[in-house]
């Protein structure tokens, strides 16, 4: 699960740096089209970090 939730920041990441060559090449609609996913993405990366985090808490620490 860590695995997927790295890979789901790395992939905003990536969205978001290649928005900057869309906004360049294409215009302003690809960027802001481009930079709406990532942050999608990194909304749902945040998410799922936190889901896994209260899961480890809890199973780990707290004995639930």
């Amino acid at each position: 699960m860590l695995i997927f939730i790295i890979i789901l920041f790395l992939i905003s990441i990536i969205l978001y740096g290649l928005s900057f060559f869309l906004a360049q090449n294409e215009g302003l609609y690809y960027k802001k089209n481009c930079r709406t996913i990532s942050v999608l993405i990194l909304a749902i990366g945040v998410l799922c970090l936190m889901g896994y985090l209260i899961n480890y808490i809890s199973s780990n620490y707290l004995g639930i």
